[in-house]
């Protein structure tokens, strides 16, 4: 009796270790880098403090409804550095353009782990891929005089041309073969043949372009802020501009009335039939087959950055409070009621979508 006990003991005893053995083991795989799965849900980016500290990226999930802080950090041990300016994903892999630190960060879209850096960059704004060989990014290379576009190759992370273009360009649109670039501190778009990698035309527009985005029809539609008059200049009214790519001089404008309120973040739902643009405290929602601007808000609240979900069409917008304490991000159903919120980095500004 005394030896089957022991035998029982013993026995025992050895499928309590592996047990406890194969919960540390667990446990360890959860917390290595790379465990975690970033999809079905979007990410922010976290400009951080400005000139004093780094920015970030969290993620929140649709899946469970719950967020991450500064994974890049979290997952890789070092920060991302200082301005976030945007990210998007691009084949598989994450662009997250840092501005001040002149780089763009690669990481794996899922895990977040590092896959490289692209480095020799002057004030990196955005990030667009055309393949899964090849990007663009927008610089403004200082603050005055012309900035430029960036031809990466994705396979090695390194700059393989230049293209020059109008003053301080911002937010890019892939379309047919071409690359349309705002140019936000004058009134163009560049036009680059992703083919040649020359740039092909120049198409005026109004004054202070910063937005573009591609309807269902493939319309070009073009967020221009105006020359506000704190600039000493003649002060001009913001404008949305539409335009059809084949016959860019044919455009239909719709102005705003006040010249020192810019509208700014101009982004499209998922079907691609509604824009959605921070102005004059509030967000404001117009259709592509709309008549005029509408005159009041969807949401009647001050946002420093504006997403649209495209599989729900949920609103979210990223409030950067003080820019120097964590945001808020606040999420708002297709009726435009407030359904949830959460706390993030600092100065949260832009989103990107995945699934």
């Amino acid at each position: 009796m005394k030896i089957k006990t022991l035998v029982r003991l013993l026995t025992f005893s050895a499928l309590a270790m592996s047990v406890t053995l194969q919960s540390c083991k667990d446990d360890e795989v959860d917390n290595t880098p790379g465990a975690k799965n970033y999809t079905n849900g979007l990410f922010i980016t976290n400009e951080g403090p400005f000139q004093s500290g780094n920015g970030s990226v969290a993620f929140w999930s649709r899946d469970n409804q719950t967020k991450d802080t500064d994974i890049y950090n979290a997952v890789n041990g070092v920060p991302l550095g200082n301005i976030v300016q945007s990210i998007s994903v691009s084949y598989g892999k994450a662009y997250v353009v840092v501005n001040n630190a002149n780089k763009v960060v690669v990481a794996d879209a899922k895990t977040f782990e590092a896959k490289g850096t692209i480095d020799n960059l002057a004030l990196p704004r955005y990030f667009v891929g055309v393949s899964e060989t090849k990007g663009y990014i927008s610089e403004w290379v200082g603050f005055s005089g012309q900035g430029r576009v960036s031809v990466v190759d994705l396979t090695t992370n390194t700059v393989t041309s230049t293209i020059t273009v109008g003053v301080l360009p911002e937010k890019m649109v892939y379309l047919g073969n071409k690359l349309f670039v705002t140019n936000s501190n004058d009134s163009t778009v560049s036009v680059i043949n992703t083919q040649t990698d020359q740039l092909e035309s120049t198409i005026t527009v109004g004054d202070w372009p910063s937005g573009i985005e591609a309807d269902q029809n493939g319309n070009l539609w073009v967020l221009c802020g105006g020359v506000p008059s704190w600039t000493g200049s003649t002060a001009t009214s913001p404008e949305l501009v539409k335009f059809n790519p084949a016959s860019p001089t044919f455009q239909t404008t719709f102005s705003f009335n006040s010249p020192d309120n810019n509208p700014s973040r101009l982004t499209i739902n998922g079907t691609r039939n509604k824009l959605y643009y921070l102005y004059s405290g509030g967000v404001y929602e117009f259709s592509i087959n709309a008549s005029a601007l509408s005159s009041s808000p969807v949401i009647n609240r001050y946002f420093y950055g504006v997403g649209v979900d495209p599989v729900d069409g949920s609103i979210y917008g990223a409030d950067a409070r003080n820019f120097t304490s964590v945001g808020k991000v606040v999420k708002y159903n297709t009726s435009f009621s407030p359904v949830d919120s959460f706390d993030t980095d600092v100065a949260p500004s832009d989103f990107w979508f995945v699934n």
